[in-house]
């Protein structure tokens, strides 16, 4: 699928970011190459919507990070006996044999575990984790995908709406959820849905929701880590008197109401971005091959404007490393402050489409 504003009825004043690989096209003796999404649908007797959506996400980070392709046929031979014997037809499966399967086809995920029959507040909080790490995922520019009530669906993107709030571009292969759960009134294989939509759909569910998001091999200091690391951080500068008052509670703030994007990048993309942003202090630093970046904001998330500087982890670090895994520029510093040139960017690895 080619994404475009007129699919998802988007205004002149909408954005839509998305996850898209290159895509080419064969017609006679003439090629066409265009940015797309690669959809599939399943066959409900080899595949079920886990092997559409785990093909989806296979083909995106094979042809976008050189990730070892997976074909259908590796993905099903990957797959643990299910328990009641043969796999085909398939039943179905669970998050335990599509870890096996990846594992088998020598590239990583990410499965994180979130049950909703826990007190309200535990509730809340778990979805709020969730969105955090959908949101660090595709902005990244990694698919993720989200298993509940007995299906998967895909997250590939998300707009920007006219009053800032974001709506989530979502593939669904069959159209079961975007009917039951997203109240379509047909089968659609995509749709947007908002924030305030997919968070109270999540905190509906009864059952037990799980989140995959697919990891590069270097990567051991994972988002639960960076996220600890920000709240020991919090708790550091505000008690730090050698930071102006003003200062203090602005990072203090930032940290605590988690204004900030967290995005998992590859060292040569953010040397780039730095270039471009006129910051040249890392020109002449060996960086680890995947860094966490820490996009902090006194104002509107993901507004240039908003910027008031960027930290960095080495993404390779130990997970319990929260005292060497900081990355510092060449004068030792922690935070490292934007040029105002006017021409400040924020990292974006997803595209956006007119």
């Amino acid at each position: 699928m080619k994404p475009n504003k007129n699919f998802y009825d988007l205004k002149d004043s909408e954005k839509l970011f998305m996850i898209t690989v290159n895509q080419e096209v064969h017609i006679g003796n003439k090629k066409i190459e265009f940015p797309t999404f690669p959809f599939f649908h399943q066959d409900s007797m080899v595949t079920v919507c886990a092997h559409a959506d785990m093909w989806m996400v296979a083909n995106i980070m094979h042809k976008k990070y050189e990730l070892d392709e997976i074909s259908i046929e590796k993905l099903v031979s990957g797959i643990s006996p299910s328990g009641s014997g043969r796999n085909i037809p398939s039943e179905g499966l669970t998050m335990e044999q599509l870890a096996y399967s990846i594992q088998a086809n020598r590239w990583y995920a990410r499965i994180k575990y979130f049950s909703n029959k826990s007190d309200n507040h535990t509730i809340i909080q778990n979805v709020d984790k969730i969105m955090q790490y959908i949101d660090s995922s595709i902005e990244s520019g990694i698919p993720c995908m989200l298993a509940f009530n007995n299906h998967v669906i895909v997250i590939a993107g998300h707009t920007v709406t006219g009053n800032k709030e974001r709506e989530y571009i979502i593939f669904d292969d069959s159209g079961h959820h975007i009917m039951s759960m997203f109240n379509e009134p047909e089968p659609k294989f995509s749709i947007k849905v908002s924030l305030k939509k997919l968070s109270e759909t999540l905190l509906d569910i009864k059952n037990d929701i799980f989140l995959l998001c697919p990891e590069f091999e270097r990567v051991y200091f994972p988002l639960k880590s960076v996220h600890q690391m920000m709240r020991l951080l919090g708790i550091g500068i505000s008690k730090n008197m050698k930071i102006s008052k003003d200062i203090r509670n602005t990072l203090t703030d930032i940290i605590k109401n988690k204004n900030y994007r967290t995005l998992i990048i590859d060292c040569k993309k953010l040397k780039t971005f730095f270039s471009e942003n006129n910051i040249n202090t890392f020109n002449e630093c060996s960086l680890p091959h995947y860094i966490w970046f820490v996009e902090m904001y006194s104002g509107e998330r993901g507004n240039p404007d908003s910027v008031i500087g960027y930290m960095l982890f080495d993404a390779s670090a130990h997970q319990s490393d929260f005292k060497y895994s900081f990355i510092t520029d060449c004068n030792g510093k922690i935070i490292i402050k934007p040029v105002i040139c006017g021409k400040e960017k924020v990292m974006s690895l997803l595209e956006e489409f007119k």
